[in-house]
């Protein structure tokens, strides 16, 4: 009786690669993994009015979570502890804003007039960069030709419609920051009941539960230690602007305090800014120097002493590794991202570390 005939098996014999395997090429592998990162920098970039304000609410509840545990221990729910938590924060917020707010509009209007007004002052010093800008200019001519353009016209309002614009989208990211930190904070530990309910093994259920404690630990300290040393750089540069006559020292105080939070190049935005407002408000070129030479001993005592004093060991960081991640995340989202680059550079080294195959990549991130 003859035999039923069978379709052909058309698949290869051996199939020479894989996506990812134990003899997938080394270069393959590379590639792959430089289309994901390359990838998922994309989105982050794209999606940044999201992702953003996610990012934030998390590293906030990193920062306040301990405080929400510490009211549990005095019998108070999650919620109302964490609703007490978010409103005394929004009334510090919003402290700050109204009383800094006046100053901060005043310096913003004068800046065209400040411009001019400072250089007035530094003509000598001027005049010299002056001199190589009209000789890149002459060049520029020379190589664009006589139909390229001459002048520049700015629109769109200035630096006060500029800044107008950008409100409401700033509000807006506010809020959801503030309403996605509640949840995170009055939900407790349920993301992580969570994390480890998907979980397949119980190795992979305690390892995930001790590198999200880890995470959360390092990266609150590091908040909370480095919080509390530019609010005290920020009370002591007020006082010393006071004392030294300086106009609004309030509101120097403040902004030494949050740029600090930008290592390296917060504190040259606020010297820079400092010195060029000491120069308009002082007639002599001593006078003018003394208040940013204050700030720069003040804030290089703290750099170089107080601060490492205080951290320690703490952040396990190569400062290469952090000059990188602020012009990386600066330029990835901005300002808000060179105030976030040190304690998202921290998460990554956690979980670099967490993960066998990353181990390699993690320590390179270290000291």
């Amino acid at each position: 009786m003859p035999q039923p005939l069978e379709a052909p098996d058309i698949r290869p014999a051996h199939p020479r690669y894989v996506l990812v395997g134990p003899e997938t090429p080394l270069i393959w592998r590379l590639a792959l993994a430089s289309v994901i990162v390359i990838g998922l920098f994309a989105a982050l970039y794209m999606a940044r009015t999201v992702v953003l304000p996610i990012v934030l609410a998390l590293l906030f509840s990193f920062l306040l979570s301990p405080i929400v545990r510490f009211l549990e221990g005095f019998r108070i729910p999650t919620p109302l502890g964490a609703a007490l938590v978010m409103v005394t924060l929004v009334a510090l917020v919003g402290t700050a804003l109204v009383v800094l707010a006046e100053p901060a509009s005043q310096w913003v209007s004068r800046a065209p007039e400040v411009a001019t007004e400072l250089r007035l002052r530094l003509h000598g010093v001027m005049e010299v960069f002056r001199r190589i800008s009209e000789a890149t200019r002459l060049v520029e001519r020379i190589a664009s030709g006589p139909t390229a353009a001459t002048a520049v016209e700015i629109q769109g309002g200035g630096l006060r419609g500029f800044l107008l614009g950008r409100t409401w989208g700033f509000v807006a990211g506010l809020v959801m920051v503030l309403f996605l930190l509640y949840f995170l904070l009055a939900t407790g530990h349920l993301f992580l009941r969570r994390l480890v309910t998907v979980m397949p093994r119980f190795g992979d259920k305690r390892q995930a539960v001790v590198v999200v404690r880890h995470m959360e630990r390092e990266v609150s300290r590091y908040l909370f230690t480095v919080g509390a040393i530019n609010t005290v750089l920020g009370v002591v540069v007020g006082l010393v602007m006071y004392a030294l006559e300086m106009p609004n020292p309030l509101l120097w105080g403040a902004m030494a305090g949050l740029l600090n939070f930008v290592p390296y190049l917060g504190p040259m935005v606020t010297l820079v800014v400092l010195t060029a407002v000491s120069v308009l408000s002082f007639e002599t070129l001593t006078a003018a120097l003394l208040r940013p030479a204050a700030f720069l001993a003040l804030t290089t005592l703290e750099g170089q002493l107080l601060t490492p004093l205080i951290l320690g060991a703490r952040l396990m960081l190569n400062p290469v590794v952090i000059f990188i991640s602020l012009i990386f995340w600066a330029w990835l989202w901005g300002v808000v991202g060179a105030l976030i680059a040190v304690p998202l550079t921290m998460i990554i080294k956690i979980l670099m570390d967490a993960l066998p195959s990353l181990r390699a990549a993690g320590a390179l991130l270290s000291r």
